[in-house]
């Protein structure tokens, strides 16, 4: 799947003092999320707050390019893959991928690695929730499913100052620009992003992020010492997802998951490759 809490210190401050003639007044700063981006963040994660069900297809699009690499391990310029995501309540719900799927039903999870024919299923245990939330905490539906309560940031954004009208594949909608939180685990600063919503439904159609400079700069960190080193140059690195399908209370209910002929259960997760390592506390701008 092309898938750090920060600890904010509240402190009581002195009511500031009136100015003297001779002391400037200092222009108040503007806020890190305007008035209009935070009405499209609150009209979209009431929407979803209001579903009893709610069903999506996104398609993830990976776009890079850099120099400097050794030869063959060029990355690819473009990369496609498409999720399907099911919620039926905070506690009932499944991401479906090329790769693997995360199926949650009540007290019991499965995780499924497609091309092993491996799985396991088992009361949840901190392991599965540590899994669980690395994918879930990435997912902006998800969370707005979820949230208690509207007037937070939508989709991890941490800056959202601009507001301008578009119209993505005949449909109205807005795009908020900003920053936020890449759906990169490895990734846990803010980098320029933009959501945009439809006019009709409120719902998310769109999201993007910048992550070059940011790759870049893990990149440089671990360039070997040597000055004669060469330095690999990140000349391109966005993140596009598409909302290609997305539906508010759908009549079919999030599919359970049955193994196909052939597929091994496996009692541990230290059995399925690429999952034995504790996911990532999950993270919010």
């Amino acid at each position: 799947m092309l898938l750090l809490t920060l600890a904010i210190l509240l402190s009581t401050q002195p009511a500031p003092s009136t100015p003297s003639p001779t002391q400037p007044t200092r222009p108040t700063p503007a806020p890190a999320i305007s008035t209009e981006a935070q009405a499209l963040f609150d009209r979209a994660t009431a929407a979803y707050r209001a579903a009893r069900s709610y069903s999506e297809a996104v398609t993830t699009t990976v776009r890079q390019r850099a120099s400097g690499l050794p030869k063959g391990a060029e990355p690819p310029a473009l990369q496609s893959s498409t999720t399907r995501f099911a919620w039926a309540g905070s506690d009932r719900f499944s991401f479906d991928t090329r790769e693997s799927t995360l199926f949650r039903d009540g007290g019991q999870s499965t995780i499924y690695i497609k091309a092993l024919g491996l799985y396991t299923q088992r009361p949840t245990t901190d392991e599965d929730r540590l899994l669980f939330a690395a994918t879930t905490d990435a997912s902006p539906t998800f969370q707005a499913l979820t949230a208690p309560k509207p007037g937070h940031p939508f989709g991890r954004f941490a800056t959202a100052t601009t507001v301008l009208p578009e119209v993505l594949q005949g449909v109205k909608g807005k795009r908020v620009t900003g920053t936020g939180l890449p759906p990169i685990p490895q990734i846990a600063t803010p980098v320029p992003a933009t959501a945009l919503f439809a006019d009709d439904t409120g719902l998310v159609m769109q999201m993007t992020w910048d992550v070059k400079e940011a790759m870049q700069k893990q990149f440089d960190l671990v360039r070997p010492g040597s000055a004669d080193a060469a330095r690999i140059t990140v000349e391109e690195s966005t993140i596009t997802v598409d909302w290609t399908e997305a539906r508010i209370n759908p009549e079919a209910p999030p599919p359970a998951f049955k193994p196909a002929p052939g597929d091994k259960r496996v009692e541990s997760l230290t059995a399925l490759p690429g999952l034995a390592a504790p996911a990532p506390e999950p993270r919010k701008p």
